[in-house]
């Protein structure tokens, strides 16, 4: 799909279209998104693969599996450092969201064949949901959570109702600190899970119900399986909802679905959604809520801060 039609099909405002599409005519940028496409997809060269193979022969017998994770730490340092290229720009935000939509729109055909040109387009409707949010709190429309787009450039995420689905592998999660949280806290659970997973994620602004909640579960089951370990990381599964929210709420239906094995404070996840961004001073939190109409959330987690508490993220996995 070529940039101009994407940019025209999804929902941007008037200013954010404007934008992407002034970047894409600017003849100077070329260049610069050549060299960064470069480095992203470096990983995926066949040289840099068999370079790999060869060193790892020679060091294990497990080359298969030693060559693999080699080739994620590889991919891992070159969007690093693709990312920090574009951290140095005046713009970064904005240029974030092009080189993003740039990369989005040249995914169509890989993505539309293996999940189908529908779930490209609703996947692609996270440009504009992640840009909006950008603009509510920095003033321009860009990307903060431009790493994410990771996940659909490499075709491991796709969109099933209103929840999100991840197909990924504890031993990859575990390449951190707070995926090997993750991975403890499932094998807390589930001592025999193997190693394929399903992560379960929920887009900002998406109007939750039972019913909605389980009619993507079932559309999951039939496209990853019931075998495998569906997780998920959510400041949604944090303990302390169940003190904020009523019974009855479509939330803690959700929370209520996992078996729940932890508990960190890695992002301030619910802090960005509440309180459009995290701080450190509650006063711009209470400043916020009285510049909107707050929810009943909003005030209760406000006091339970004030309280001397705090909001985390829970790890739960699906029951069965």
């Amino acid at each position: 799909m070529t940039f101009s039609l994407l940019v025209e099909l999804l929902p941007f405002s008037e200013a954010a279209r404007e934008q992407l599409l002034s970047y894409d005519n600017d003849c100077g940028v070329s260049s610069f998104v050549d060299e960064l496409r470069m480095l992203f997809y470096a990983h995926e060269d066949s040289c840099l693969v068999e370079k790999i193979a060869a060193e790892t022969t020679e060091e294990s017998t497990e080359t298969t599996k030693v060559t693999t994770e080699k080739i994620a730490v590889q991919k891992r340092q070159n969007r690093d450092e693709c990312w920090e290229q574009i951290g140095e720009l005046d713009d970064a935000l904005q240029f974030y969201l092009y080189f993003c939509t740039k990369l989005v729109a040249e995914a169509e055909v890989r993505y539309s064949e293996r999940f189908g040109y529908d779930a490209y387009l609703r996947i692609a409707r996270d440009l504009v949901r992640w840009s909006n949010s950008c603009h509510r709190r920095n003033g321009v429309y860009g990307l903060e959570e431009y790493r994410w787009f990771e996940r659909m450039l490499d075709l491991s995420i796709v969109e099933l109702g209103i929840l999100q689905f991840e197909f990924t592998k504890l031993s990859i999660l575990a390449q951190n600190e707070v995926g090997r949280e993750i991975r403890d806290a499932v094998l807390s659970q589930r001592p025999d899970a193997a190693d394929d997973v399903v992560k379960v994620h929920i887009p900002a602004g998406v109007e939750f119900s039972s019913c909605r909640i389980q009619e993507s579960f079932i559309e999951a089951w039939e496209r990853f399986g019931t075998s495998c370990a569906y997780i998920c990381h959510s400041w949604l599964l944090d303990p302390a909802l169940a003190e904020l929210l009523p019974e009855g709420s479509n939330i803690l239906y959700f929370q209520k679905l996992f078996d729940l094995g932890g508990r960190n404070y890695c992002a301030p996840q619910a802090e960005n959604l509440l309180f459009l961004r995290a701080s450190s001073h509650l006063e711009d939190y209470r400043k916020y809520l009285a510049s909107i109409e707050a929810s009943s959330l909003q005030k209760k987690a406000l006091a339970y801060l004030e309280a001397g508490n705090k909001l985390g993220l829970g790890i739960g996995v699906l029951k069965g």
